[in-house]
């Protein structure tokens, strides 16, 4: 995704370009906003403001074209034959950990297993979710993405590995490996959060 091309949501349209123009990440800044704004400004709920489309579909998208191009590198990787190591994306990693996260504790919460309809249509083609799951899904992301606002450096840490690393993430070592290098490394504890909070919104 070109930073702002596609982007309905104004707020995360003027801090993509803004952070294209200061050629940092995409993500900067996002942490700083969090702690300002209320949560409802991002989590997709019932007291979301309707002024303007909501945040969770844009940054859901955003993550849906990383994943795609990360798809991409890995394949033409595969291909090379060759001894480099295989590409890696943050993006990715805490995105999926983040979803297997929430998955499993709406299936805890809401007694709804995502097998049961994720493969159930309504005439218009949309996935049709239970209101029970639904609703346990946005309670479990406000639950998170609260808790993760207000803490910072070793807590953030701590809190990450001890609850987002509870349940099954079924990712191989090495990836493992780079998550926590990345959680350890000057810094890199608040990527690892802008990324979670932002994922936290894509999947409520």
């Amino acid at each position: 995704m070109v930073p702002g091309l596609g982007v309905q949501h104004p707020f995360f349209k003027s801090r993509l370009l803004l952070n294209l123009l200061r050629d940092v990440d995409w993500y900067e800044g996002f942490v700083r906003a969090f702690a300002v704004y209320p949560w409802e400004f991002f989590i997709h709920s019932e007291r979301t403001p309707k002024t303007f489309p909501l945040f969770s579909f844009d940054i859901r998208k955003k993550f849906e074209i990383l994943s795609n191009e990360f798809q991409r590198q890995q394949e033409a990787h595969a291909m090379t034959e060759t001894s480099a190591p295989k590409p890696q994306s943050l993006e990715k990693r805490v995105y999926d950990m983040i979803g297997a996260y929430v998955r499993q504790k709406t299936e805890d919460k809401s007694g709804i297993s995502w097998a049961d309809f994720k493969d159930k249509r309504t005439a218009d083609g949309k996935l049709e979710i239970p209101p029970d799951y639904m609703e346990a899904r946005k309670k479990v992301c406000a639950d998170v993405f609260l808790a993760m606002r207000s803490r910072r450096d070793q807590d953030f840490i701590e809190y990450f590995t001890g609850t987002i690393c509870s349940v099954p993430q079924f990712l191989p070592p090495e990836d493992y490996v780079f998550v926590s290098q990345a959680l350890l490394e000057d810094g890199g504890w608040e990527k690892v959060k802008a990324l979670s909070m932002l994922a936290l919104a894509a999947h409520s």
